[in-house]
C-alpha cells in the first residue's frame, strides 16, 4: 500500500535565500513529509543565493537545483501546512489566502525568539547567523504539534 505524504510549503519573500534552505533541511530530516518552497515575489533567477548553497554544504546537505516560484492558491489548497518565514510573510499570506488561515503558521511558532529576518542584503556573518537560526528552528520543529503527522 502506498502512503501519501503530507505536503508542507515553506514561504519567504523571494524564494531565494531562506525558504529553499528550510525546504532542503526539512526534506532531509523528515522523510515522512514532502517539503517544497515558494515566495511571495520570487526572484527571477534560477537557483538560490550562493550563501544559502554554501550554508547547506556546510551542514552536509548536497543542495539540489532550485527554481524560485510564487505561492498560489493551488499550492495553498493542496498543502497540509504553509510555513511563513517571518511576520511580514505571515501577514501577507493571511491576507491573500483568507480562506486557508488555519493552514498558515509561522515556522518559528515553537521558538518565537528565533530571528529569521530576510538576510538578502546582510553581510556574510549576519547572513550565516540567520541561516543557523533557521537550521536550528528546522531541527526543533514538532510537526505532530502542528497537526501534520
Amino acid at each position: 500500500m502506498t502512503t501519501i505524504k503530507p505536503e508542507v510549503t515553506v514561504v519567504c519573500i523571494a524564494n531565494y535565500c531562506r525558504s529553499p534552505v528550510a525546504e532542503q533541511v526539512l526534506n532531509k530530516k523528515f522523510e515522512e513529509i514532502n517539503f517544497t518552497s515558494a515566495g511571495i515575489s520570487p526572484i527571477p533567477e534560477s537557483n538560490m543565493d550562493r550563501r544559502s548553497r554554501n550554508f547547506l554544504v556546510s551542514k552536509k546537505i548536497n543542495p539540489y537545483i532550485h527554481n524560485p516560484k510564487k505561492i498560489n492558491v493551488n499550492t495553498v489548497k493542496s498543502c497540509s501546512l504553509i510555513l511563513a518565514l517571518d511576520l511580514v510573510v505571515l501577514g501577507h499570506l493571511n491576507k491573500e489566502f483568507k480562506n486557508y488561515r488555519e493552514k498558515i503558521k509561522l515556522i518559528s511558532s515553537q521558538n518565537p525568539k528565533a530571528i529569521l529576518s530576510d538576510p538578502y542584503k546582510l553581510n556574510e556573518e549576519e547572513y550565516k547567523k540567520i541561516m543557523q537560526n533557521l537550521y536550528d528552528v528546522c531541527q526543533e520543529i514538532d510537526f505532530k504539534h502542528l497537526g501534520v503527522v
